[in-house]
C-alpha cells in the first residue's frame, strides 16, 4: 500500500473525529472500526489532535468509513438523525444486525461490502 502524504493523513483524521462525533462513536466502537486496542484518553488525546492511531490499516478503516459517511449523508440527504444512527441500528441490508456489529465480525471485508452495498443505493 501506497501511504498517503502527512496532509492527507492529518485531514483524514480530523474528518474521522467530526465523523465519529457525528455518530457517537464510543472508545469500544472507534477500537472496533479501526481494528485497535485505545483507551479512553489515548483516544481523546488522539481527537484532541485529530490524528489517526499509527498504521496503515486504521488509515485504511478510516477511509472506508469516511466512504459510508459520505454514501450514508447522500442517501438519506434531508435526515440527519438516520445518518448519525445508522451505525447502531439493525439493518436489512446486512440481515438485520448493526452495521457496527458486522464489522466486528470481519471489519475489513466488511467496510468494504457495506461501501458497496451504499454505494449501489446512492447511485439508484
Amino acid at each position: 500500500m501506497d501511504y498517503p502524504s502527512n496532509d492527507l493523513i492529518e485531514v483524514l483524521g480530523e474528518a474521522f473525529w467530526s465523523i465519529a462525533k457525528i455518530h457517537s462513536f464510543t472508545v469500544d466502537d472507534i477500537n472496533v472500526l479501526l481494528g485497535v486496542d485505545l483507551t479512553e484518553s489515548q483516544a481523546s488525546s488522539l481527537e484532541e489532535n485529530n490524528k489517526l492511531p499509527g498504521g496503515g490499516d486504521s488509515i485504511q478503516a478510516a477511509l472506508g468509513i469516511l466512504g459510508i459517511h459520505k454514501n450514508l449523508r447522500q442517501i438519506f440527504i434531508n435526515n440527519k438523525a438516520i445518518v448519525s444512527s445508522w451505525f447502531k441500528t439493525p439493518s436489512s441490508l446486512i440481515g438485520g444486525e448493526t452495521p457496527l456489529n458486522y464489522i466486528r465480525k470481519n471489519r475489513v471485508e466488511a467496510l468494504g461490502k457495506l461501501n458497496g452495498l451504499l454505494n449501489s443505493v446512492a447511485r439508484s
